[in-house]
């Protein structure tokens, strides 16, 4: 089976050594050591900024679905919403919200490697989709690369 790169990019490959990944950490936390968690104050205090921080990354994530799916039908380079904050939204809403969300609502010590892991991931892969973009929009993504960051205002610049 293969995928289409212009519309599934690095991300089957990213999500498969993301999901390994995390089954280890889940592996190694109630498998193998003690369960241990942290709180922040409190549980609840860990379930609502949790939470929270998750919401906001399933609302990152939907939104730049939606844009990426209007901006491939019409074979644009997506620039605006939140493309205007970050270069990789989807990537980004899992790495910065979605997943330190999920972690900080559980508590888990061991999750607390899954983002960072994601991060090394992503920035090992990406670059392959980066050199598609540059060749297929040319001039107008290498404008666009300059002014915004891969996952967000000052993450990984490149």
């Amino acid at each position: 089976m293969h995928l289409d790169f212009r519309k599934f990019g690095v991300g089957p490959g990213f999500v498969a050594l993301s999901l390994i990944f995390a089954a280890v950490m889940l592996l190694i936390q109630y498998g193998w050591l003690e369960n241990p968690t942290f709180t922040l104050g409190s549980r609840w205090v860990n379930l609502t900024l949790g939470g929270v921080w998750t919401l906001v990354g399933l609302l990152v994530f939907g939104a730049s679905v939606v844009q990426f799916r209007q901006c491939y039908r019409r074979g644009t380079l997506c620039t605006r919403g939140v493309y205007a904050l970050m270069r990789h939204p989807m990537y980004g809403a899992w790495i910065v919200f979605i997943v330190p969300g999920v972690v900080v609502a559980l508590g888990s010590v061991c999750g607390l490697t899954v983002p960072v892991w994601m991060a090394g991931v992503f920035r090992r892969l990406i670059g392959k989709e980066e050199r598609w973009l540059e060749a297929h929009f040319g001039e107008a993504y290498r404008e666009y690369r300059r002014r915004v960051g891969m996952l967000g205002p000052r993450l990984f610049r490149r």
